[in-house]
């Protein structure tokens, strides 16, 4: 149990000091980028790093060629800042969770626009007359 604290606990100080390097990048493409998490393997050596910005597919593609370029930078930034005896390889992805969860929501909304006000109005009164003739089977049976 020790060993997953210690492993969500340089998770988190991993994320932080990403983060706080993120603000002092130069680079113009990293600006506007949030870290969303990190998971580190079990033994430290391998750090994945979840990020989302909004923006075009040439606008990811684009950032994911600087954090490419930048991951001496924020391996050195690591070394800094955390006391490990292994600096973890750091592996960056994009988080497309919230492009998923807009996904649903559109499907949703098309799905609720396709439904007319009439339509659901006959489907209520339909389950209506279906239950009520249950009901009149129901007494006249007795």
């Amino acid at each position: 149990m020790s060993e997953n604290r210690r492993v969500y606990k340089v998770a988190q100080a991993i994320r932080e000091v990403l983060a706080k390097r993120l603000l002092e990048s130069s680079d113009e493409r990293l600006r506007m980028v949030t870290i969303t998490g990190v998971k580190v393997s079990k033994d430290l050596r391998v750090a994945s790093v979840y990020w989302v910005q909004s923006g075009s597919k040439q606008r990811i593609l684009e950032i994911e060629g600087a954090f490419k370029g930048a991951r001496g930078f924020f391996r050195a930034a690591l070394s800094e800042g955390l006391r490990l005896r292994f600096i973890p390889e750091l592996r960056f992805f994009y988080d497309n969770t919230l492009d998923t969860v807009e996904q649903i929501e559109s499907i949703m909304k098309e799905s609720v626009e396709r439904q007319s006000p009439s339509q659901e109005i006959e489907q209520d009164e339909q389950g209506v007359c279906q239950s009520t003739s249950f009901v009149k089977e129901e007494v006249r049976d007795e």
